[in-house]
């Protein structure tokens, strides 16, 4: 009797230890639906490994064409990065978020709604097959890593000209979970 009383706590033991690790899975069915940002009405940032980050401005760069979709090319970056008046990065320090969003129609603005992530690059509009992000960038060194994500969504929805409200909640290439939002003027390129 001692033996399943002892057997029953190392059981239980081993299956709390996995729980909370703070890693979101794929398998975990909530690892999308507990994003604090969604109603969030004030807060311009992102969190990874616990940690938040600011964005200060949003700009859609070099709208592109393929696989018969228009492509938006999303770019929510923190302060310190300096573009010349073509849109192209002059320098810069700091943190963004990237994302290619599939459009069906070329416009002026970005279609509004929920784009999902798929890995095929012929995918349909609402969806996005590349998005990377980065911490700590830096335009003047080489030792900066930028982490692809592999799964998740971006929100975007139109609140007036140009003014745009986009979250997101997402997973990288190691498992880790990125969300955010952004909310403010969208500087078209």
């Amino acid at each position: 009797m001692k033996f399943v009383y002892f057997l029953s706590i190392i059981l239980l033991l081993i299956s709390c230890s996995k729980e909370g690790d703070g890693v979101a899975t794929k398998s975990d069915s909530n690892y999308l639906q507990n994003n604090p940002f969604q109603n969030n009405t004030e807060t311009n940032a992102f969190y990874y490994n616990f940690n938040m980050y600011m964005f200060a401005k949003a700009r859609v760069l070099n709208n592109s064409y393929g696989d018969n979709n228009y492509n938006k090319n999303l770019l929510l970056y923190s302060k310190g990065f300096h573009f010349a008046e073509d849109g192209d990065l002059i320098d810069g320090k700091g943190s963004y978020v990237y994302v290619s969003l599939k459009t069906s129609s070329y416009s002026d603005g970005i279609q509004t709604g929920k784009y999902f992530y798929t890995s095929n690059s012929n995918s349909n509009e609402y969806t996005f097959n590349y998005s990377e992000f980065e911490i700590n960038f830096d335009s003047n060194t080489s030792t900066d890593y930028a982490y692809d994500i592999i799964d998740g969504y971006f929100d975007v929805k139109k609140t007036g000209n140009n003014y745009y409200t986009v979250v997101f909640d997402c997973i990288d290439e190691n498992g880790g979970r990125i969300y955010g939002r952004y909310s403010g003027i969208v500087i078209f390129d």
